[in-house]
């Protein structure tokens, strides 16, 4: 997983010094879009170039990342990978859920929560139960009825009265809902102002499928609530400690297919890309880095794991010269395709669609001050904003090759688009909550109630308080030599 390095809440930004020595640097810079990431596997140039579409998130991409099979052998190979793969996925659900129940980390008292609520005390649950409810979809007052009725027949307590249960409800859906973007599209304002207060934060957030009625509405945990591991270092802290030798084990067991057949297929992106997920997921990113320097599938791709590997391992300059190599094979000058328009995602709302209508120099030119603004540390060499942003986008490859990993469901129908997006733009999250089989029936029913597929397991995406943004307002981006320090809210609600 990619890691969501920290960095330091001050930055020392001489305005006219940085312009005067840099001024030149900012006119000829390498205007590095943002890499799709995906390469076929031993495709020809052009057919790459043809079948990468420049629509953010789209499903070509991840198609890229399956890689083409090309002869009987090859796909019989796949499909016995594929299997174990999905039998791990399996495997490391059961122990995290398991892990879940036995801590007890599933029992949101729904009745209390729902109390809370109807009082206007947001207590972590009542928040975390409404993250859970909001990325569930536009489930509705009727829906969510019938999901309750499905939880009070559980070891949850239901309120005195049915009355009561609806009408919280009822104010509950309606805080979900009433978040919704401006017509201009600069912030998500809250429409009912009465009801809504510090909630409001988390679903300006909230990040909206393009293809469906799904959403996903990661939360900020807020400074008094306990911090757990940060599970987007590394996936195996979300497990308990004794549990993890045996699913590295496992998940070795996956790593020898995987080099046998890499071994035999080096020009299949999907073996080479699985293997280097496999081995960095199991902390042993030098191996990764090996693996990574033996894939054959397009230059794209190999130096895009190359990085992957290098940015696990700490090393950050080797990191960002591979993605540095990926992003100049993908977007060469005079190509067809002009710039990745994923790193669009980290402007606000109407920056981002003021973005997509500038011609191909235009946005060139606005990616490549974009990294040259949002670099942390500019005695530092390598850029880490841009590592990060690479990193965030192979891993997400990696994953959403499949329709569901350990955890997360990546399929259209669960907003898988959203999900990309959401680890894209803010990273790995630290804490990732399940509300247990019954809350994923309840949703269930309330999904079908509303004739939506149900995608169970439901989650939260929750992220540490100390995540900070380095992405600069479009003014500054724009005009960078009247730039002011104020220009980088390092904690606005909308990157």
């Amino acid at each position: 997983m990619s890691s969501p390095r920290q960095f330091p809440p001050t930055r020392l930004l001489v305005i006219g010094a940085a312009c005067a020595l840099l001024g030149a640097a900012i006119m000829g810079f390498p205007l590095h879009a943002t890499a799709t990431l995906l390469s076929a596997s031993a495709m020809p140039a052009d057919v790459e170039r043809r079948v990468l579409r420049a629509d953010p998130f789209g499903g070509t991409r991840i198609d890229l990342a399956k890689g083409i099979v090309q002869d009987k052998d090859s796909i019989n190979m796949r499909k016995d990978l594929e299997k174990r793969i999905k039998q791990f996925h399996r495997t490391w659900r059961d122990a995290w859920t398991k892990s879940m129940i036995d801590r007890g980390l599933v029992n949101i008292n729904l009745a209390l929560t729902i109390n809370d609520y109807s009082f206007r005390n947001f207590t972590p649950d009542a928040k975390r139960y409404e993250s859970l409810m909001c990325s569930a979809g536009w489930i509705g007052e009727a829906g969510m009825a019938n999901a309750e009725a499905t939880l009070y027949g559980t070891n949850i307590q239901a309120p005195a009265t049915a009355d009561a249960r609806v009408s919280a409800t009822g104010r509950m859906v309606g805080a979900a809902l009433a978040v919704t973007e401006t017509d201009v599209g600069e912030r998500a304002t809250p429409v009912s102002q009465g009801f809504l207060n510090e909630e409001a934060l988390d679903f300006s957030r909230r990040i909206r499928s393009g293809r469906n009625k799904g959403q996903i509405c990661p939360r900020w945990l807020a400074d008094e609530e306990v911090i757990p591991l940060d599970e987007g270092e590394r996936i195996d802290l979300a497990l308990p400690i004794p549990v993890i030798p045996r699913i590295r084990r496992s998940r070795d067991t996956v790593i020898t297919r995987l080099s046998v057949a890499a071994a035999k297929y080096p020009g299949d992106g999907w073996v080479s890309g699985q293997r280097v997920r496999f081995l960095v997921d199991n902390g042993d990113p030098e191996s990764a880095v090996a693996a990574a320097r033996e894939c054959r599938a397009g230059v794209t791709w190999c130096e895009a794991l190359l990085g992957y590997a290098y940015e696990q391992g700490g090393n950050a300059l080797a990191a960002d010269s591979a993605f540095r190599r990926s992003v100049d094979a993908e977007f060469p000058q005079g190509s067809a395709s002009c710039v990745d328009t994923t790193v669009f995602v980290m402007l606000s709302t109407g920056a981002r669609r003021d973005a997509h209508t500038r011609n191909c120099g235009q946005q060139r030119a606005l990616v490549g001050r974009i990294w040259w603004l949002s670099d942390p540390l500019w005695s530092v060499p390598g850029n880490e904003r841009l590592m990060l942003h690479y990193s965030r986008r192979t891993s997400v490859a990696l994953r959403a090759a499949f329709d569901e990993d350990e955890r997360y469901v990546w399929r259209d129908i669960a907003a898988g688009d959203a999900l990309q997006e959401t680890i894209v733009r803010y990273g790995w999250p630290t804490h990732t909550y399940w509300g247990g089989w019954s809350m994923d029936s309840a949703f269930d029913v309330a999904r079908q109630s509303q004739m939506m597929e149900p995608w169970a397991p439901y989650t939260t995406k929750e992220y540490a308080p100390d995540r900070v943004a380095l992405v600069p307002v479009i003014s500054a981006i724009d005009s960078p030599f009247v730039a002011k320090a104020a220009d980088w809210p390092m904690a606005r609600p909308d990157s």
